[in-house]
Parts: structure tokens; C-alpha cells; sequence
């Protein structure tokens, strides 16, 4: 996620509204949850699945948002890395992630 980019102008009520709002999406920025991305049918089963997750970054953590089976989705051997995330399933499903 983007930080607030702010423009100088000689308006000062409008540099005043901006750093107001500079201050406000800053602290959104800081929230990990906000700064994801949705990686969406997701084809899980049994053995371990590699998501190239395109962060950049290491993910803090994930959500299932999604699923079209009664499985359990759980992290596999493997450590999060800035590329990938692992995951394996209790029996087969296509899942929907936001990994963040």
C-alpha cells in the first residue's frame, strides 16, 4: 500500500487538509492486515502447495476467505519466504487466500 503523496501548493487551508489526511493514511499503511493481496482458486489437497504470494516481502499471516469444501487449511513444512507460501489441505478444496 501507497503513502499519501502530498502536493505543495500556496493555498494554505488546502496544505492544512493535506497533512490531515497525510496523517490518516499513514496510519493505515501501517496496519499489516490493509497491505495483502487476494490470491483467488487456489487448487489444495494433501501434499503441500507452493502460492507465489508476489508480495515481495515476507507475510505477516493469511485468511481464508474462501472455500468450496469442509477442509482445513493449514501452513506445511516449509517457512515463509518473500516468494512463497506453503499450505496443505485436510482433503481437496479450491480456496481463496488473502495473504498479508
Amino acid at each position: 500500500m501507497k503513502s499519501f503523496k502530498r502536493v505543495h501548493t500556496p493555498n494554505e487551508l488546502l496544505n492544512r487538509v493535506q497533512d490531515n489526511m497525510s496523517l490518516f493514511a499513514d496510519a493505515l499503511v501501517k496496519i499489516p492486515l490493509l497491505d495483502g493481496i487476494l490470491v483467488k482458486d487456489v487448487a489444495l489437497g494433501t501434499t503441500e502447495v507452493r502460492i507465489n504470494h508476489t508480495l515481495g516481502r515476507k507475510p505477516q499471516g493469511w485468511i481464508i476467505v474462501k472455500k468450496n469444501a469442509a477442509a482445513d487449511i493449514y501452513e506445511s513444512g516449509s517457512t515463509l519466504t518473500d516468494r512463497y507460501l506453503s499450505l496443505t489441505a485436510t482433503a481437496t478444496v479450491t480456496a481463496s487466500i488473502w495473504i498479508f
